[in-house]
């Protein structure tokens, strides 16, 4: 499970692995792990089982069962608690790590037993509490607020690992820096939990001090999409806000392949169409890694044209698009491709506080652009003032999105984002049928606590 991410904390905060792309996304590249949330790829198909098309959500929810009231976000904003596939079994279950009696420990610290709270997912709800076994009593959120620990599959096996780059006794650097031997401590998952002793997960240099960077610089990744998770490096730390070989007209990233026990040591190039990629992913969404045609590989997309700062490229001659670099073997094109977007508003891939995104709403198998929220009524949904709130929804096609939207009814006019900034919504396939549905955990009425019950209210798609 890969996490898109989001390198900024906005974005940390409204989305997660994604992370999502949770869970996630399997063509996520952020190695997040959190519930589906409007991931930037396509979902992939099972060819044996019919795709089911969505078209909008419930009119009418229906309560999805929680442990106790206190979950008033679908993810937690620091990290106690995610949901994600925990325990492989292909449902989403709810994790939560901080011991609120306690906190900032994991649960059963005090005995000597910590471990996370496992409620795994069924019909309807989430189960009693299970203990997930976790090394030690450091580890009080599912994923760390600044990525020094990631829940993610590092090996590929199929279950998700616990992985931590920075080492406490050496803040700032990873393990083994000290000995001229950098490493991540990759406790591997099993049964009933992750392995209590860690083994060594390689890594090129002493700057690996998280497994992303918080904003951008460098992250975990499927790449070159074989499978394996590679380590990327935007930024030069010897040209500050510049990729690799700027300075000799050949930026590029570095590109660290994964290998069986960690990272390549020694990076190839991966080339970049310009010198204004330092980051692998825009700190603000003006520019995004995800496969936008459905290829299988990852793309570059950029959406705000620096010489028109604010707008898409394409503005100012009223043909609004944003530029597609299409990923080819050992880079991304060197010319871009324009993909349509819809008007000059997009100048985000993904809007820093999720006023639209871009994922696949209606499981057909492209990826969509998806607008929550009403420029003329700001704060809320299109249709408000008519009582016939939506989003609006431009269709994937091969060069672009459609020009004209379709309406995507939503239940009331304050689901203005498609993820709450805070985590109060969600939109992610939590019943498991392959289409995302809107989920909110805060009750408006009862602010700060789920709704009776207590439970979450599911909008399932229809």
């Amino acid at each position: 499970m890969r996490l898109f991410a989001y390198a900024s904390l906005a974005l940390l905060f409204a989305c997660t692995t994604a992370s999502t792309s949770a869970e996630g996304d399997p063509t996520d590249p952020t190695g997040g792990t959190g519930g589906q949330g409007g991931g930037s790829g396509g979902q992939g198909g099972d060819a044996a089982k019919p795709r089911k098309v969505c078209t909008r959500f419930a009119a009418e929810p229906s309560a999805w069962a929680v442990p106790d009231a206190s979950f008033n976000r679908v993810n937690a904003t620091y990290g106690q608690w995610l949901t994600m596939d925990l325990d492989g079994d292909g449902k989403v279950d709810l994790v939560r790590a901080n011991d609120p009696d306690n906190d900032g420990k994991p649960y059963g610290a005090a005995a000597g037993k910590p471990h996370w709270q496992l409620f795994q997912g069924g019909a309807g709800g989430f189960a009693e509490p299970v203990q997930w076994a976790v090394p030690d009593s450091l580890f009080n959120r599912v994923n760390a607020t600044y990525g020094q620990w990631l829940t993610m599959d590092l090996d590929g096996d199929g279950k998700l690992d616990l992985v931590r780059a920075n080492d406490p006794d050496n803040d700032g650097k990873p393990y083994g820096a000290a000995a001229g031997k950098p490493h991540w401590q990759f406790f591997r998952g099993e049964k009933g939990g992750f392995a209590k002793a860690p083994t060594e997960w390689a890594v090129p240099d002493s700057l690996f001090n998280r497994v992303n960077a918080t904003y951008g610089q460098w992250l975990t990744m499927d790449l070159d999409g074989d499978g394996k998770l590679d380590l990327v490096r935007a930024n030069d730390p010897d040209n500050d806000g510049k990729p690799y070989g700027a300075a000799a007209g050949k930026p590029h990233w570095q590109f660290f392949k994964g290998e069986k026990s960690g990272f390549a040591k020694a990076p190839t190039e991966w080339a970049v169409p310009d010198s204004l990629f330092n980051r692998v992913n825009a700190t603000y969404g003006q520019w995004l890694t995800m496969d936008l045609d459905g290829d299988g590989k990852l793309d570059l997309v950029r959406a705000n044209d620096p010489d028109n700062d604010g707008k898409p490229y394409g503005a100012a001659a009223g043909k609004p698009h944003w530029q597609f670099f299409k990923g080819e073997n050992g880079g991304f094109a060197k010319t871009p491709a324009e993909w349509a977007v819809p008007d000059s508003l997009f100048n985000r891939v993904n809007a820093t506080y999720g006023q639209w995104l871009t994922m696949d709403l209606d499981n057909d198998g492209k990826v969509d652009l998806v607008r929550a929220n009403d420029p003329d009524n700001d704060g809320n949904a299109y249709g408000a003032k008519s009582g016939k709130p939506h989003w609006q929804v431009f269709k994937g096609g091969d060069t672009g999105f459609a020009k004209a939207p379709a309406e995507w009814p939503v239940p009331e006019a304050s689901f203005n984002r498609v993820n709450a900034t805070y985590g109060q919504w969600l939109t992610m396939d939590l019943d498991g049928d392959g289409c995302v549905d809107l989920v909110r955990a805060n009750d408006p009425k009862n602010d700060g606590k789920a709704f009776s019950g207590p439970s979450w209210q599911r909008f399932g798609a229809e």
